[in-house]
This record gives C-alpha cells, sequence and structure tokens, in this order.
C-alpha cells in the first residue's frame, strides 16, 4: 500500500504525474532498480517503470511501516530509458 498525503501528492503532480502514474511504475512487473540517495538515515530506494500510458518515469521511495511512501517522481533521463528498454538483455 502507498503513503500518500498533500505533500507528497504535490511533488509529484508538481512534475507531472498523478499517483495512479506513480504507483503504475512502482508496480510496474518490468521495473528495474536504480541508485538512490538516503537522507538523514532514512533509506530510500529508486526505480525505473512505466505509467499505464507507457511513459517511463523514474521514482524514489522509502518504506514508513508497512507502507511505501513516494518521495518523489520525474521523468527518467534518457540513459534511465536505455536501461529499461534494455532489461533483460
Amino acid at each position: 500500500m502507498f503513503d500518500w498525503d498533500a505533500n507528497n501528492i504535490a511533488h509529484v503532480e508538481d512534475h507531472g504525474f498523478s499517483t495512479e502514474d506513480v504507483e503504475a511504475a512502482v508496480t510496474d512487473p518490468g521495473r528495474v532498480s536504480a541508485p538512490a540517495y538516503n537522507q538523514d538515515g532514512e533509506k530510500r530506494k529508486a526505480v525505473i517503470g512505466k505509467t499505464d500510458d507507457d511513459v517511463i518515469i523514474f521514482v524514489v521511495t522509502t518504506r514508513r511501516g508497512d507502507q511505501t511512501r513516494v518521495v518523489t517522481a520525474r521523468d527518467a533521463e534518457r540513459n534511465e530509458k536505455r536501461r529499461y528498454r534494455g532489461r533483460g538483455k
């Protein structure tokens, strides 16, 4: 389950995505892991995944209890898109 509040909803919307877009990318069966930074001792993970509209995006998440909290989401960069498209090869 995802942990959404007004702050992280507004943040991903500022990047042009909806919560549905981000959730689709994080749960994309073809997603690939990507490097992420940790912040103030909070472990973060990143994935490159595809929305239901076939847009490849980069998403950073952290765990809060038993929920996944989205930290940020943005358009994937060219090299990230290439990595996603080349997965499994």
